[in-house]
């Protein structure tokens, strides 16, 4: 896979988050694009406390998975994969996946620092993970799954 540089990543984020091709000036560094499944209505409730916290800072980009095809193919990922638990792309094009997901974003927003610290420590990550999965398994995935 070829190596991309960061700043690909940035246009791409900007121009998704804003939703019309970015012309201004390149940012100092990209920003991680939050991917998350718009047809799911708990998703989107989730995201959308999310974009509301962070929405002074504006440290993440968030992205409907389902309207980012490019993206996903840019950075070895598939709808059918991507739609199974939350995705962050981060500016090196590295890809944190689930309960390390949603740590990134909490990690981000002030307000959700402390929460983000809990669930680093062992066997809370662990408790997390298996709430997690459990949610996936007998909710999310029985709604979701593209298989």
């Amino acid at each position: 896979m070829k190596k991309k540089n960061p700043q690909d990543i940035h246009n791409l984020s900007t121009t998704l988050h804003r939703g019309v091709a970015d012309t201004s000036p390149p940012a100092e560094s990209a920003k991680p694009v939050v991917l998350f499944n718009g047809l799911c209505s708990l998703c989107k409730r989730e995201i959308g406390w999310y974009r509301k916290l962070d929405s002074q800072r504006r440290a993440l980009v968030w992205q409907d998975l389902h309207k980012a095809d490019m993206l996903l193919k840019d950075n070895g990922l598939t709808i059918d994969k991507a739609v199974q638990q939350l995705h962050i792309i981060l500016p090196d094009h590295s890809v944190r996946v689930g309960v390390d997901a949603f740590r990134y974003i909490w990690l981000q927003i002030p307000q959700l620092k402390p929460l983000a610290w809990l669930v680093a420590v062992p066997g809370i990550y662990q408790i997390f993970t298996y709430l997690y999965e459990l949610w996936l398994k007998h909710y999310y995935l029985k709604r979701f799954s593209t298989k």
